[in-house]
């Protein structure tokens, strides 16, 4: 199990887990996160020299984060890093933060389906070989993100993951419940497709559903008035 717990820094409410050589922390409640002033606000509380976040566009586009500069846009829904110290951020409403790490390596993605289809994942884990050769295992960590208990989807959607994704992994994230709808678990395909190429490595989860938990903003509960919360991860110095 990851070491989560409950933090709270300046009145705000996080959960965090600090593991040996990172940290990957969520905030709660209503603070909405695509608000710059507020990703600047925590930053400094975190006492962190930089963080870099993204303009989201449900792709595989993946960002090396020391080129990011400040006050640039870009868009992409991946972030990967080898400097220690330097904070990468995504804004989920249910989709999936999603950490993939190893010793010398973070990557953060922002995995909702369609960056499932698109090989958002694969991707990462190509990009996190190719920047540490030495790595004997790949970590992965799942953030809070609509779980399947919530998560209704109809079959065009099953369809569509199947053009590009192995049907084990298709079959691994549908199950069907209530009534024969479908329902959909975005952690358990993204295990599967780990497993379909060969990652071998811890797994952390933290099983809270932003729908139904009540601590985050979620699309699904709330539509178009559903802020973002943020998930940051940086790695330790030293």
């Amino acid at each position: 199990m990851a070491p989560w717990q409950w933090i709270i820094l300046e009145g705000e409410r996080f959960i965090m887990a600090d593991l040996k050589n990172l940290v990957f922390i969520h905030s709660t409640g209503s603070t909405d996160y695509r608000d710059k002033s507020q990703i600047e606000r925590l930053r400094k509380k975190l006492d962190l020299a930089h963080v870099v976040t993204l303009h989201q566009v449900h792709s595989a586009n993946i960002i090396l984060a020391e080129e990011w500069k400040k006050g640039e846009k870009r868009e992409g829904d991946g972030l990967i890093t080898a400097t220690s110290g330097l904070g990468v951020g995504v804004l989920t409403a249910d989709c999936l933060p999603l950490l993939l790490f190893t010793s010398q390596v973070i990557a953060l993605l922002h995995v909702g389906w369609r960056g499932l289809k698109e090989g958002i994942v694969s991707r990462a884990i190509e990009y996190i070989k190719s920047l540490d050769n030495s790595y004997t295992e790949i970590n992965t960590m799942f953030g809070p993100r609509i779980r399947e208990c919530c998560y209704q989807v109809g079959q065009d959607m099953i369809n569509e993951l199947a053009e590009t994704l192995p049907t084990e992994v298709v079959e691994k994230g549908i199950k069907r419940r209530r009534g024969g709808r479908l329902f959909f678990s975005l952690g358990d395909a993204v295990t599967s497709l780990l497993k379909s190429v060969g990652v071998k490595g811890k797994i952390y989860d933290l099983y809270l559903c932003t729908c139904c938990s009540g601590y985050f903003p979620s699309y699904r509960r709330k539509g178009e008035a559903a802020s973002r919360f943020v998930s940051l991860a940086w790695k330790k110095q030293g």
